[in-house]
C-alpha cells in the first residue's frame, strides 16, 4: 500500500525545494540520491534533507506533470527524474517570481542593513545624548526649587511610577 502524498494544485508556487530541483533537473536527469546529494552539496551543511524529503517533492511535481520518471540500465536498473516541457515553462514561470522576490529581499535587507550599520548606531548615540541632556536638566531645575516645592514633584513622581508599574 503506498502512502498518499498530499498533491499541490500545479498553479501554486513552488517552494525553494522544489524550485532548486526544477532547476537541477534542467542541466541533467538525476537519480533521487544522487539529486539529495547534489542539493546538501551545494548548501554545504546549512540545509539538511533527506531522500524522502525530496522524492515527496519529486512525487508533486511528478503528478503535475513538471517531472517525468525514467528507468535506465541494464542490469542495475535504476529510476531517474527528467523535466518535462510542462516543468520548464513553470520554472520560467517561477524564475520570474524569483527575480521580483530578489529584488524586494534586496531592497528589505540594504534598509535594515543600513539602518544597522550606519543610522542605528548614530540613533542611539543621539538618544542617549538627549537622554542625559534631560536628566541633567531636570536636576538642575529640581535643584533650583525650593525644598518643599521639590519635595512635592519627587511624591507626585513616585506615586506615577508606582501606578505604571502596577
Amino acid at each position: 500500500m503506498e502512502i498518499p502524498i498530499p498533491r499541490k494544485h500545479p498553479e501554486l508556487r513552488l517552494d525553494p525545494i522544489e524550485f532548486l530541483i526544477l532547476l537541477k533537473l534542467k542541466s541533467k536527469s538525476y537519480e533521487l540520491k544522487e539529486l539529495t546529494e547534489s542539493i546538501k552539496k551545494d548548501f554545504e551543511g546549512t540545509l539538511e534533507l533527506t531522500n524522502d524529503e525530496v522524492f515527496k517533492r519529486l512525487e508533486n511535481l511528478r503528478t503535475n506533470g513538471f517531472v517525468s520518471l525514467e528507468t535506465k540500465g541494464l542490469l542495475s536498473k535504476k529510476n531517474y527524474f527528467l523535466l518535462t516541457e510542462k516543468g520548464e515553462n513553470k520554472l520560467k514561470e517561477e524564475i520570474k517570481y524569483f527575480e521580483q522576490d530578489i529584488k524586494i529581499f534586496n531592497k528589505f535587507y540594504s534598509v535594515v542593513l543600513g539602518l544597522m550599520n550606519q543610522n542605528f548606531p548614530k540613533m542611539v548615540e543621539e538618544i542617549r545624548k538627549m537622554m542625559e541632556y534631560s536628566v541633567s536638566s531636570i536636576q538642575q531645575t529640581l535643584n533650583n526649587l525650593t525644598k518643599p516645592v521639590r519635595d512635592s514633584i519627587i511624591n507626585v513622581l513616585s506615586t506615577l511610577l508606582k501606578e505604571k508599574t502596577n
